[in-house]
């Protein structure tokens, strides 16, 4: 448990000539977290650096390239960090030429198979009616109508236009092929009168090739675009760690072009504000009066208590992964303690209490450490449930539990405690440990308080452990001791919080109340493990199928117990924390250190 990297809130002045080169070393220095400058009466916001649009135009070209060759440069290697811009700029330009050309021909050819297979279903259409594109087309007297259309015309209507007409029809699925020839001067009317069968209308090309011809021309076609997949395959394999390099590298430099956008600026200098930890201060120092030869103003106090500043976790390796929960919920703001290594103890601890199997936590790690190796963007998430599972071996260890039965192989399992058959102590045991956790809490609310003065501190926060001792000695004696310690505790409280205080009483009791889960949601998993097993014996011991049938309910019924196991546990302990715990203390709404020139592959 720790709080976040001390910073200083730095402020530089500079003249114009040497923005470039300070923009330059405060990136180099990857330490300083700006404060973006908003336009007021005094300065203006700076204008990006001149190569900026380049730098911009390029970035876009690289996006249009990995997004043709079909390659997520996000999952890229980086390759070698060697750079040449000049190098890689005329590479990007020359790559961006040669994939245009590509693309042209891909867009080409996928016109051409439209065409043709257009051509294969027109031809098939007429081939149905047992029609010959030349046996129509180019006539001058007689008109056609070829279409599809939900139903049949009558032949009464057709005649109401034209005496002189050829139907030819033919079903297709739910609905019917038709060709219909008739005088030419009669072409609006029939037209017309086909609309009301919902008739759609078929574009016939004059010259339609026949099935061999389409056929040939249609593989043709695919072979081209085949071979294009090939080429494209081939030029991204040569590409890919180039393009992520460069990319990488362009939007370095892009940050630092557009950096002034941030800094507040007059006709002849910049202003730059931002934090920066106290460990980079005098590098800072060092680095800007040696590129400005000294020009330069730079001030650096401490945050103000209003001000929102920047925060940077920094917690061992083990607990690492937990800082999960935190960006989840919100982070600590600076002044406030990082609870990721309590819960790096408590979470666990909770999880293993509610499910508390040896077998369901042997299960749930293997299943856990699989998934960590196929989905690596999940690896903080599945290290805490990693840690769990260990949590659930051990307390599974305490209940002398292996998949709900507590006798295995005729051998009764040693325990410390049965959840099956001493569910008061369990529930007493999940009252104290939630007393303990509440009571801790209060403690750190107490350490976050304190910069706030020390009597506050007590009033808002010890006056609620006095309370809880006030209740148990209304309730074991003595009475009169605990009565004045009630009052007390109103009078701490109204000071700090007012009547509102006074009103939540009663809320601190609850929320211990609320670790009960602990009990119900462990005692509800082993009475579902323990049916399950009883149903699966009996099945045993009817012989035959039943051997099918209890080898089944066992594996559906514990994964389905398994899955419930994880699902309410894992919500259940994260309530005890964000609302129980964090209620005690944590405010939150930190704000991520994002240092300028920090390195984001």
């Amino acid at each position: 448990m720790l709080r976040s990297e001390r910073f200083q809130r730095m402020t530089a002045y500079c003249g114009k000539a040497r923005l470039d080169a300070v923009i330059r070393s405060l990136h180099d220095l990857g330490a300083l977290h700006i404060l973006d400058h908003r336009k007021d009466e005094q300065a203006d916001i700076g204008e990006p650096l001149a190569d900026a649009p380049m730098l911009s135009d390029l970035l876009i070209k690289i996006s249009s390239i990995a997004n043709f060759l079909n390659m997520d440069l996000k999952k890229a290697m980086m390759g070698s960090n060697d750079f040449d811009f000049q190098y890689t700029k005329d590479k990007i330009e020359k790559l961006f030429h040669k994939v245009s050309h590509l693309q042209d021909e891909e867009k080409a050819l996928k016109e051409t198979k439209k065409l043709l297979d257009d051509q294969e279903q027109q031809r098939s259409f007429l081939d149905s009616l047992g029609l010959r594109p030349e046996s129509f087309t180019g006539l001058t007297k007689v008109a056609s109508f070829i279409a599809k259309a939900k139903s049949l015309p009558e032949r009464a209507d057709i005649e109401k236009i034209s005496e002189n007409y050829e139907l030819a029809s033919t079903p297709h699925r739910d609905s019917h092929s038709i060709a219909l020839f008739f005088e030419a001067d009669k072409a609006e009317q029939i037209r017309a009168l086909m609309t009301r069968y919902n008739a759609v209308e078929m574009d016939i090309q004059e010259g339609l090739p026949g099935h061999d011809r389409i056929k040939s021309d249609l593989e043709a076609n695919r072979k081209q675009l085949a071979e294009l997949e090939l080429k494209r395959v081939d030029v991204a394999k040569k590409v890919r760690r180039f393009l992520k390099r460069s990319e990488f590298y362009i939007k370095q430099e892009l940050d630092k072009a557009q950096a002034p956008l941030r800094f507040a600026t007059t006709d002849k200098a910049i202003r730059i504000t931002g934090y920066i930890p106290v460990s980079a201060v005098e590098d800072a120092k060092k680095t800007l009066e040696k590129i400005t030869d000294g020009n330069i103003l730079m001030e650096f106090k401490e945050p103000g208590s209003k001000d929102n500043v920047p925060i940077r976790l920094d917690n061992p390796d083990a607990s690492r992964p937990f800082e999960f929960f935190m960006r989840l919920y919100t982070l600590p703001s600076y002044k406030e303690l990082d609870p990721t290594s309590i819960m790096f103890l408590t979470f666990p601890f909770f999880f293993g209490f509610m499910l508390g199997d040896m077998g369901y936590g042997v299960t749930t790690m293997i299943l856990f450490l699989i998934l960590k190796k196929y989905i690596p963007s999940l690896r903080d998430l599945l290290n805490v449930m990693i840690a769990a599972s260990i949590g659930t071996i051990v307390f599974g260890a305490l209940f002398g539990e292996v998949f709900g039965m507590e006798v295995l192989f005729g051998y009764q399992l040693p325990h410390v405690l049965s959840r099956a058959h001493q569910i008061t102590e369990l529930l007493i045991l999940s009252l104290i440990v939630g007393a303990i956790h509440i009571n801790f809490g209060l403690i750190l609310g107490f350490i976050n308080e304190l910069h706030h003065g020390f009597w506050t501190a007590v009033n808002e926060k010890i006056s609620w452990m006095i309370l809880q001792a006030a209740a148990l000695l209304i309730y074991f004696g003595p009475r009169p001791v605990g009565y004045a310690l009630l009052a007390l505790t109103v009078f701490m409280l109204y000071r700090a919080e007012g009547v509102k205080g006074i009103v939540e009483l009663p809320s601190i009791f609850g929320n211990i109340l609320s670790y009960s889960r602990l009990m119900a949601l462990g005692l509800a998993s082993v009475m579902l493990a323990m049916i399950i097993n009883e149903k699966s014996g009996e099945m045993f011991a009817a012989g035959g199928f039943g051997i099918v049938g209890g080898i089944l309910t066992i594996l559906i019924g514990h994964s389905i117990n398994i899955a419930l196991g994880m699902l309410g546990p894992f919500l259940h302990s994260l309530r005890l924390h964000y609302v129980e715990f964090f209620g005690k203390f944590y405010k939150g709404g930190g704000l991520v250190y994002r240092p300028f020139g920090e390195r984001r592959s």
